[in-house]
């Protein structure tokens, strides 16, 4: 706008529909404020100068219904696990979701809307915690669920045994939460080839036959996909040997 500060040298307070709001810069022409919470109303926009001058825009501002997170499923897991959040107005008057955050760590966002928000987890810190839920929007406002996400200790992989054969030898595999928190692994690789033959498969070991494979004598990584998408890794698992 013009003369924001009515012929004063600073705007002292800002009301939307009569909430006071926090400024965060100023000017005659410019002002920027962050809304307080507030039940759903509309109203003026009211700014007060240093000198008392007032400047009103009538029913300029309107208070939508709160955000709210209703659910998150799963409500724990790990790195790569698939999260869905659910809830009502989660995009809080916005059109671009920014971030989420999961136990404060970002989490790579796959689609959303202002109901339901997509999102995978990533690995975090490392450590097995439970903390707050965070969207934040292209306007500013944040959307927060507390104490919604928990991150669940890292998969591990403890030993592959043995660690070199040929096409069809039987290959174990023992660790710690292989499901990562899931039911039940999806997909089962060993240097980006699937394994079909799957002998044995619980959460604390796994049994599998050697597919072909066309690279010889050089390590290859093992990788692990459970159900919510979560992902356990192992580097340098599994060497095919020449005949």
């Amino acid at each position: 706008g013009s003369s924001l500060r009515g012929h004063g040298s600073a705007v002292v307070q800002v009301t939307l529909a009569g909430v006071a709001a926090n400024i965060v810069d100023e000017s005659d022409e410019f002002i920027r404020v962050i809304a307080a919470n507030s039940p759903a109303l509309v109203g003026d926009v009211i700014l007060t100068a240093d000198s008392g001058a007032v400047v009103t825009a009538e029913n300029a501002w309107e208070y939508l219904d709160a955000s709210n997170i209703t659910r998150i499923e799963p409500a724990s897991g790990q790195l790569g696990t698939r999260v869905t959040i659910y809830g009502s107005n989660l995009l809080a008057g916005g059109t671009v979701l920014e971030s989420v955050s999961l136990a404060g760590s970002l989490a790579l966002i796959e689609a959303y809307n202002n109901t339901v928000i997509t999102v995978v987890a990533s690995q975090g810190n490392g450590i097995a915690g439970t903390d707050d839920v965070l969207l934040s929007v292209d306007t500013g406002a944040t959307v927060v669920k507390t104490d919604a996400w928990t991150y669940l200790p890292l998969s591990d992989i403890d030993a592959v045994l043995p660690n070199q054969g040929q096409v069809g030898s039987t290959v174990t595999v023992t660790g710690f939460s292989l499901f990562g928190g899931g039911t039940s692994l999806v997909s089962i690789s060993l240097g980006g080839v699937d394994v079909t033959n799957i002998v044995e498969s619980t959460n604390n070991k796994l049994v599998f036959v050697a597919p072909p494979h066309s690279t010889i004598s050089e390590p290859l990584s093992l990788l692990l996909i459970a159900d919510t998408g979560a992902r356990t890794q192992q580097q340098n698992a599994f060497t095919y040997a020449t005949a």
